[in-house]
């Protein structure tokens, strides 16, 4: 029985099995691995917090692992486990997801007809269209200025490579 807040080994090597046959691993590997990576765990929790986060350790049948640390671990692994969840080992997440839209129209001098002033369709596509021109026009500038920048480069070495004195 395990404490609560805590998982045993048995239960989350179990768990992990699964999830790793259900990604195509064979049973004997699955096995392997969902041990390998529980102790993979033990290697990486801190000596101060150690007694804490695993209890019972060295007693194999016995071995109960911290949920939320366990769980944060198990979820932030590459590879087939990567994302892993299980009911058996849950954790509490916290995510911060923000959203910003953000929509520029730029001072473009255009041609309007009346019809097209009034319809957003129409100056949205015009406003897009012009855009991409400036976008175009900006490219080929850069292009310019860096032939311009190797051009002085060269011009500033003599004929063996070097730079003039």
């Amino acid at each position: 029985m395990a404490k609560k807040g805590y998982v045993t080994r048995h239960v989350i090597e179990d768990a992990i099995t699964n999830h790793l046959v259900k990604c195509g691993k064979t049973s004997k590997e699955a096995t392997e691995r969902s041990r390998n990576y529980i102790s993979d765990f033990k290697k990486e929790v801190p000596d101060p917090i150690r007694s804490k986060v695993i209890l019972n350790e060295g007693e194999r049948e016995r071995e109960q692992y911290r949920c939320q640390d366990l769980g944060e671990w198990l979820y932030k692994r590459r590879g087939p486990l990567k994302e892993f969840r299980t009911p058996a080992c849950p954790f509490k997440a916290s995510f911060n997801v923000s959203v910003n839209e953000v929509i520029e129209i730029s001072a473009i001098p255009t041609d309007l007809s009346d019809a097209e002033r009034n319809d957003p369709d129409a100056m949205f596509a015009i406003t897009i269209e012009k855009s991409l021109e400036i976008e175009k026009l900006k490219a080929e500038i850069a292009k310019y200025k860096e032939k311009e920048a190797a051009t002085k480069k060269r011009q500033g070495m003599n004929s063996r490579g070097r730079p003039k004195r």
